[in-house]
């Protein structure tokens, strides 16, 4: 949350809102065409890491893992375009301060 940042950060706002949505849309979807297995009740403990706790989740069924590799991917999807504009922002701002302190380094000179 604070490392990106996301916490006050604009820029990253609707990919924060739009990814858990449609993560959770193609999640219901997907078992409620019988494609993904429910849930079996076995609580996972919230540091297993993605793709393993799916399995886990499902009572050892593969889909579980699948769905969840196939959110993890939509999920970067989704931010990709936001987070390389915000690094093309930031690359730009560096450049422009760099070049602003060689400049201000000849006048010292």
């Amino acid at each position: 949350m604070f490392g990106l940042p996301v916490v006050l950060n604009f820029k990253i706002l609707i990919p924060f809102i739009l990814a858990p949505i449609v993560a959770a849309v193609v999640t219901y979807a997907g078992m409620a065409m019988g494609l993904v297995a429910k849930p079996a009740g076995i609580i996972v403990p919230w540091t297993m890491p993605p793709i393993i706790s799916g399995y886990l989740a499902t009572g050892g069924k593969i889909s579980g893992a699948v769905i969840q590799a196939i959110t993890l991917v939509l999920t970067v999807v989704i931010y990709y375009p936001f987070v390389k504009l915000m690094d093309n922002a930031d690359l730009k701002e560096e450049a422009a301060e760099e070049v602003f302190n060689t400049d201000d380094k000849k006048v010292i000179s």
